[in-house]
């Protein structure tokens, strides 16, 4: 029989009850159908597993075939990969004996080109096994504190998936170390152990220990500066896109270096380059920053020729921005165009666009937010736009409320798709849960939050909220207007019916830019009752159109329009015919301009009542605003469309 892998029931035994639906038998025992010859009698002949010694054991009193029934869990990723037969290596230092006697092990030769299923993961890495174990086809690392005991392991699989045992805690000072320590000379430290073996290779054999990933490096440099303070500790660093490689070994003081390439690590460089690449890179160290380092003489100051936008002229990257206007004015439509088009990587009405990931946190939940994206995606037709709507309430006043998981969300978000450029909260009102926007304390709070958000997700955020009602500025404490970097009203023509977006505060640059838009209907299907459901998206309008809203009516043309309004509502009048002289049939409601001039006379105290109503009634139809056939008369701007 092969020497087949030995799977740990820890690591594999829920992959395998999950992937074929195992039932709890006995204590102990999981009972199913067997992955190779589907047997399933109930409760005689049938397939099972248990614990034996940590291991995974099974066995089907069908078939009784071990090496089918492992053929297929490895097929099915529910087993380790067998390895072809190769002399096995261990190391047999363990705990304090390993600081003292842990050597490179023996070279091995150099990888093939071309790699099967089950090559170990140092050799896919181009590395020695040096400061590892290999078991069956998984490259396992022993994990030590400061206090040289070994708390736990890491297990590498040929694919390069990593895993912890169960119950190792990172916090404290959890490590690995590739070479020989001695506790007083150089040490380099690094993330990963490939990336330390291939430091440890190309440095002369210099000990290098791990801390398993950017965010414990901090943790694992203290402690070992507080037990080994003799230890001349260099920082590897990883060469992320993110960066965050390099933010940690800035925070922890020490000198430090990084590859030159963008996201690389050492391994890459060995891989790509060589090892002499390595040892050269290694010697450009970048020391702590001083204080004097911030400071920037003005002689050497030099233009940033590079826009920092993602919308160009409109929203810039990692700012806190701010939306506002009255209800019903059409903000949130506005800005799900704008985030609809930094997702897509669409430009944006004429306007450049740096494309990235947008959160849109709908805080007042309810489907309307869907209907909104569905509308828009529809309209536009692109695919794979990474723009994901969170459609339930968000508390960030209380910071121990949501903000934790946002943050864990955010995390996820990046992993899976890529860096954020946006996160949208909307309303800032709803997301201030029974906070005070006038209060100082409830305002700050919540920027603190959001600016939580923008750090963690290295994005911008963008809140839109609700203006005063006499006064044109957003509502609440002054606060928020002082950390906004950028600010943009929206307000609605009533007579046009046409929207203005416009830039109120940039920090950055030059404001006052403005946007003009209508909601166009569009419907997207009936509900249970065969009524249609409807939702808008934006639709700019033309310099045309544009100058409808710029006619200022007077009191007594106002009056004619409450007037239409009030008529149309009591259903005097009817929709219009097609034909000529009139728009397409069915647009329009018009009312007889006799009926028309009743009702307003009756609402005007003039002595002149031929005039009152025929001066300001034919100057509206000489500006177009109202349109007359065969007596009859009706609304032209689009907003009365029907």
């Amino acid at each position: 029989m092969p020497d087949f892998p030995k799977a740990h029931w820890a690591e594999w035994s829920e992959t395998i009850i999950n992937r074929y639906s195992l039932r709890e038998g006995p204590p102990g025992e999981h009972h199913g159908a067997c992955p190779s010859c589907g047997h399933k009698d109930w409760p005689s002949t049938r397939f099972w597993i248990h614990e034996r010694d940590g291991l995974v054991k099974f066995h089907c009193r069908q078939c009784n075939s071990f090496e089918d029934i492992v053929s297929i869990l490895e097929h099915d990723g529910c087993w380790p990969l067998m390895e072809k037969k190769r002399p096995e290596i261990k190391l047999k230092q363990t705990g304090k004996d390993y600081f003292a006697n842990v050597v490179p092990m023996p070279k091995q030769e150099d990888p093939p080109v071309q790699f099967d299923p089950y090559t170990p993961y140092h050799e896919r890495k181009g590395v020695e096994l040096i400061g590892a174990v290999l078991e069956g086809s998984d490259v396992v690392v022993p994990l030590f504190n400061t206090n040289r005991e070994q708390v736990g392991h890491q297990r590498i699989n040929p694919t390069g998936d990593k895993r912890f045992n169960p119950g190792l805690k990172k916090d404290g000072g959890v490590f690995g170390v590739v070479g020989k320590l001695d506790f007083t000379g150089k040490c380099f430290v690094s993330e990963g152990w490939a990336t330390s073996v291939s430091v440890h290779m190309a440095s002369d054999h210099t000990p290098v220990i791990f801390a398993l990933d950017a965010g414990n490096l901090a943790t694992v440099c203290k402690a070992l500066q507080e037990t080994w303070p003799d230890m001349e500790l260099v920082i590897a660093a990883d060469n992320d896109a993110n960066q965050k490689g390099q933010d940690a070994a800035k925070s922890t003081g020490l000198p430090w270096t990084a590859p030159a390439m963008p996201d690389t690590d050492w391994n890459d460089l060995h891989q790509a380059q060589g090892l002499q690449a390595v040892a050269t890179g290694l010697k450009t160290l970048k020391r702590p920053e001083s204080l004097l380092d911030e400071l920037v003489w003005i002689g050497d100051a030099q233009p940033m020729l590079q826009s920092n936008y993602l919308i160009k002229n409109w929203l810039g990257s990692k700012q806190m921005m701010v939306v506002y206007g009255q209800s019903n004015t059409g903000k949130s439509f506005f800005t799900l165009d704008m985030s609809y088009h930094i997702a897509a990587g669409r430009e944006w009405h004429g306007h450049n666009v740096k494309q990235g990931v947008v959160l849109y946190y709908a805080a007042e939940g309810g489907s309307g937010y869907l209907n909104r994206a569905r509308a828009i995606q529809d309209h536009y037709g692109d695919e794979n736009v990474p723009l994901a709507i969170r459609p339930c309430p968000v508390n960030l006043l209380d910071p121990e409320a949501d903000l934790p998981k946002l943050l864990a969300q955010i995390d996820m978000v990046k992993e899976l798709h890529g860096e954020i450029a946006l996160i949208v909260v909307d309303t800032l009102s709803r997301a201030l849960v029974g906070g005070n926007e006038n209060g100082p304390e409830d305002m700050t709070a919540y920027i603190a939050n959001s600016d939580a958000l923008r750090e963690h997700g290295q994005c911008s955020v963008l809140s839109v909220h609700h203006s005063g009602k006499a006064t044109d500025l957003a509502r609440g404490h002054s606060s928020l207007r002082a950390a906004t970097d950028t600010e943009i009203e929206v307000n609605v023509d009533e007579v046009s019916g046409i929207r203005f977006a416009k830039t109120t505060k940039q920090r950055e640059i030059e404001g006052g830019r403005e946007f003009a838009f209508e909601l166009e209907t569009v419907i997207l299907g009936d509900d249970e009752d065969g009524d249609s459901v409807t939702s808008c998206y934006v639709l700019p309008v033309t310099e045309e159109r544009k100058q409808e809203a710029k006619v200022k009516l007077s009191p007594s043309a106002k009056v004619i329009f409450e007037c239409f309004m009030q008529l149309q509502g009591d259903n005097v009048g009817k929709v219009n015919p097609g034909g000529t002289g009139y728009p397409e049939s069915g647009t329009r409601h018009m009312i007889k301009v006799a009926d028309l001039r009743k009702h307003f006379l009756g609402k005007n105290t003039a002595t002149n009542e031929s005039q009152a109503f025929k001066r300001p009634f034919d100057k509206l139809v000489l500006e177009g605003q109202i349109a007359v056939n065969d007596g009859f008369c009706w609304l032209t701007a689009r907003k009365y469309k029907l």
